[in-house]
This record gives structure tokens, C-alpha cells and sequence, in this order.
């Protein structure tokens, strides 16, 4: 389950919510610091953060804990941040500390070998960072994988007559190729969007959201669902307009 320390009350409430034994794995994520650059008193705030994450969450540890954006790895005093996070595995407190990011640039502010995960976009529209060589590069340095906006904030499993004006025609007639794709193969939007994903042997895992139990039922079927043919080539539905695959680009 992937929560965040920003994400509202969700860690209170899944500590709430989960039976008193289960098996989840629980992923958060650091909130985001206002600071302009990190001392050694920050460290102060930051275990009282982490000890009322667990707290809220009702667990002894995470299996893994991010840094919400890279920025904050490019800021005077990181190094105290990045100390921190590996003194959080050293006390068995977490199992894997790592990053999510928006963009390959974004690892330039890193030094990988200090972090075990890294969470991003990715599509079947969105293949930049399997196209730049990005997920073979972190696969390589075994950093393990978890790809999130596999729906590209829903666009993916809307009909094309129902996406913003603010699109391009090329765009949504790409997205119409792809329509008429699921209806030739008797499949869902949300198939092609699921088997894209899991055809990834670099990619770990997929964060995905749903809304009421039955988008979970959709979801849960749709992933365990007949493989599609192999004949598809995923490469070709990969979109090269970045005003529609970076969301924080998108008119408000």
C-alpha cells in the first residue's frame, strides 16, 4: 500500500483500518521540506514525523520510506537527509529508502547507491524513461522499480469524446487508434493499459488507485485476465507530445 506523510489523515486511517495481522507491505513517503537547506536539528523533526508515521500506521516499521521530490536532495545540508534515511534502515525501521520522481533529470540530484527504490510515470503512452535507456540503467545498478500513472491520470481509460479541449487532435486520434485496438480485440482500455505495464521484467511494482470496491473488482480481474496477443508492439503507442504526459503541465 503506498501512502504519504502529506496525503492527509490516510495514514491514520489505514492504521485504523487494517486487520491487527496482516500482510501488507506499507510504503510513505517523506513530506515536503519548505526549508532552503537541511541542519543537523532537522533530523529532530524528521524522527518525530517517521515515529508518528508508524504511529498512525499501527506498524513497527515500513518496507519502504521516499523522498517526495528530489529537490530536496539538491538543497545545502542534504547529506544530513540522506544520513538519516540510511540510519532508519541501519535501525531496521525501514527495509528500503528511496525516491519518486517526475522525469529522468531528476536522478541527476542523486547519488543512487545511496537508495534501494525508486517510484515513477510511467504509460503506455508515457514510455520516456523505458525509451532513455532509464529503467535498463536503474535495473543494472539493482535498484528495484515501482511505476505509477499506468491510466496517465485517467486519460488512458476515458473515451476519447470525453478528454479535455485543451488536447491535440493528433493526440486524441491517437487515442482513437488505441479505442479501436480494444474493440478489435474484445479487451478494455484498462487491459492494454495493465498488460503494457506488467510485460515490464524491470518493473517490481504498479501503484494503482481505485475509488469503491467495484473498481477494485475490475481491477483485480482485468490484471489476472488472458495474456493479449504477442504480437502488439507496446513501443508504438508511446505519445512524444509532453504537454500531455507531464500532468504539472496541464491547464489548471
Amino acid at each position: 500500500l503506498d501512502t504519504a506523510q502529506a496525503y492527509g489523515d490516510a495514514e491514520l486511517v489505514l492504521g485504523r483500518c487494517l486487520p491487527f495481522e496482516h500482510s501488507f507491505k506499507i510504503i510513505s513517503k517523506l513530506k515536503h521540506q519548505h526549508k532552503s537547506q537541511f541542519c543537523k536539528e532537522d533530523v529532530i523533526q524528521w524522527n518525530d514525523s517517521f515515529r508518528q508515521s508508524l504511529q498512525n500506521l499501527a506498524l513497527p516499521s515500513l518496507d519502504g520510506f521516499l523522498v517526495h521530490s528530489t529537490l530536496e536532495l539538491a538543497k545545502p545540508g542534504a547529506s544530513f537527509l540522506v544520513d538519516w534515511l540510511h540510519s532508519l534502515k541501519d535501525q531496521g525501521l525501514v527495509r528500503r529508502i528511496g525516491l519518486s520522481i517526475y522525469e529522468s533529470a531528476d536522478l541527476s540530484e542523486a547519488n543512487l547507491s545511496d537508495f534501494d527504490l525508486i517510484q515513477l510515470p510511467l504509460s503506455l503512452y508515457d514510455q520516456r524513461m523505458l525509451r532513455d535507456g532509464t529503467l535498463d540503467y536503474l535495473q543494472g545498478l539493482r535498484i528495484d522499480i515501482h511505476v505509477r500513472s499506468v491510466y496517465l491520470q485517467g486519460l488512458l481509460l476515458a473515451p476519447s469524446r470525453q478528454w479535455p479541449e485543451w488536447i491535440s487532435e493528433e493526440a486524441k486520434a491517437h487515442h482513437q487508434k488505441l479505442e479501436r485496438l480494444s474493440s478489435h480485440l474484445g479487451c478494455s482500455l484498462l487491459d492494454l493499459a495493465l498488460q503494457f505495464v506488467r510485460s515490464l521484467e524491470a518493473v517490481e511494482a504498479v501503484v494503482l488507485g481505485v475509488c469503491d470496491p467495484t473498481q477494485l473488482d475490475a481491477l483485480l480481474q482485468a490484471w489476472a485476465g488472458p495474456s493479449l496477443p504477442s504480437s502488439l508492439v507496446w513501443k508504438e503507442w508511446a505519445m512524444p507530445d509532453q504537454a500531455i504526459l507531464d500532468p504539472r503541465s496541464w491547464p489548471r
